[in-house]
C-alpha cells in the first residue's frame, strides 16, 4: 500500500447535490438538538419562505452568510438573494460583529474569529422578522495519513482497475466526534458526500476507506475535511435520506427540507467547523 503524509476522512453517499429544487440550499454550511425544525412543505404552493445559510470555520476569513428566499415547488431552480439584511454574529467571548452585504443576498465578515470550542450566535434581522441560530465549533480529529490501495479491476463484479482512498486518524475516547469529507478529483468536486460517526469509533484508530471513487494512475485528489457537531451532522444526514428517497433508494415518508438549527420557520443552517486539507497524487501505476 502508498501512503502519503497527510489527509483526510469518511462516509454515506449523497447521489447528487443538484437535484433539491426547493430543498437544495446552495453552498455554505447547526446546535442543540432541541432546536432542531423538520418543516414540512404544501408541494402544491407556498409562500416564499427565506433560506440563511452561514458558516464559520477555524480559517482566517472572510466569512459568509448567504440569504436566499424560497419560491414554489414547482418552480424549485429560482432562488431570489435577499437584500438589505441585517446581519450579526457573535460569540462567547463578547466579540460581535456586523456582516456587510457585499452582493445581493450575500453577506461577509473579515473582523471575526473562528475558534474551536467557542460558541458563534447567528441574527438575521429581515424587515421586522428576526431569525436566530447558535452553533459550536468543535475540536478538530487530528489527522494522521492518506493511503492508497491498487484494485486490480475484475469485470464479473464490475470493479474498476485503479486506486481506492483510504484515510487514517485517531478518534478520541473523551468526546463525540463527526466529520464531513469533500473531495475533487483533478479539480472536479466529486457529486457523493461522505460522513463521519465517531459513535461507532470512539477512542479507536480507524482506517476509513468508504469512497466510492476509484482513481485513475497519476489523478490528483484534494481533500477538504471537515470536523463537524452533532447539529450539523443530523442536518446532512437528513439531506442523505432526502436525496435518497429523490433517487428510489429509500421509501418516501423523509422530511420534505434538512433539519435546521434556524429559528422563525427559516430554511437553510448555521454551521461552525473546522478544516483539515491536503493533496496526494496517485502513483503512475501498479506498486
Amino acid at each position: 500500500m502508498y501512503k502519503s503524509n497527510d489527509s483526510a476522512f469518511l462516509n454515506y453517499k449523497i447521489t447528487t447535490l443538484r437535484k433539491f429544487g426547493l430543498l437544495l440550499i446552495s453552498a455554505l454550511l447547526i446546535t442543540s438538538v432541541a432546536c432542531e425544525d423538520v418543516i414540512e412543505i404544501d408541494l402544491d404552493g407556498v409562500e416564499p419562505r427565506v433560506i440563511i445559510e452561514g458558516t464559520i470555520t477555524d480559517q482566517p476569513g472572510p466569512y459568509y452568510v448567504l440569504i436566499t428566499e424560497s419560491t414554489d415547488y414547482f418552480n424549485p431552480s429560482d432562488f431570489p438573494p435577499v437584500s438589505g439584511a441585517v446581519v450579526t454574529v457573535s460569540d462567547d467571548s463578547d466579540n460581535t460583529d456586523t456582516f456587510e452585504e457585499i452582493l445581493p443576498g450575500l453577506y461577509a465578515s473579515d473582523s471575526l474569529e473562528g475558534v474551536p470550542g467557542r460558541t458563534y450566535s447567528l441574527s438575521v434581522t429581515i424587515e421586522n422578522e428576526t431569525y436566530e441560530a447558535i452553533s459550536t465549533m468543535p475540536r478538530p480529529l487530528e489527522i494522521d495519513s492518506l493511503g492508497v490501495e491498487y484494485q486490480p479491476g475484475d469485470s464479473l463484479i464490475e470493479e474498476d482497475e485503479g486506486y481506492i482512498l483510504h484515510c487514517y486518524f485517531q478518534d478520541p475516547a473523551d468526546r463525540d466526534d463527526y466529520a464531513r469529507i469533500k473531495i475533487h478529483q483533478n479539480n472536479i468536486l466529486s457529486d457523493n458526500m461522505y460522513l463521519y460517526d465517531g459513535d461507532w469509533s470512539d477512542g479507536n484508530y480507524f482506517d476509513y476507506n468508504y469512497f466510492w471513487e476509484v482513481y485513475d494512475f497519476a489523478d490528483t485528489v484534494d481533500i477538504a475535511f471537515r470536523t463537524i457537531n452533532h447539529e450539523t451532522m443530523i442536518y446532512y444526514f437528513t439531506l442523505m435520506e432526502i436525496v435518497a428517497s429523490e433517487d428510489g433508494e429509500m421509501p418516501h415518508g423523509v422530511p420534505a427540507n434538512p433539519a435546521t438549527n434556524l429559528s422563525n420557520g427559516a430554511l437553510g443552517y448555521f454551521a461552525t467547523y473546522t478544516l483539515w486539507t491536503d493533496s496526494l497524487v496517485m502513483p503512475d501505476g501498479p506498486e
